[in-house]
């Protein structure tokens, strides 16, 4: 009975640890689109950058 329990107490929590993972994939592949606007954050860290490369030429 024991031993029971724990097999499906461990067959629980592999379901949804895997559970997890899956569920945020599907949720980047149908908000795919608006993720566009990240990109462009990244191009303004890259901005950033620039000055202290000129501060340091300077």
């Amino acid at each position: 009975m024991v031993q029971q329990a724990l097999l499906v107490t461990a067959i629980g929590m592999a379901a949804f640890f895997l559970l997890i993972p899956a569920s945020i994939w599907l949720l980047k592949s149908v908000l795919g689109g608006e993720e566009a606007s990240e990109p462009v954050e990244e191009v303004d860290t890259g901005e950033r950058s620039e000055p202290p490369r000129q501060g340091s030429s300077a």
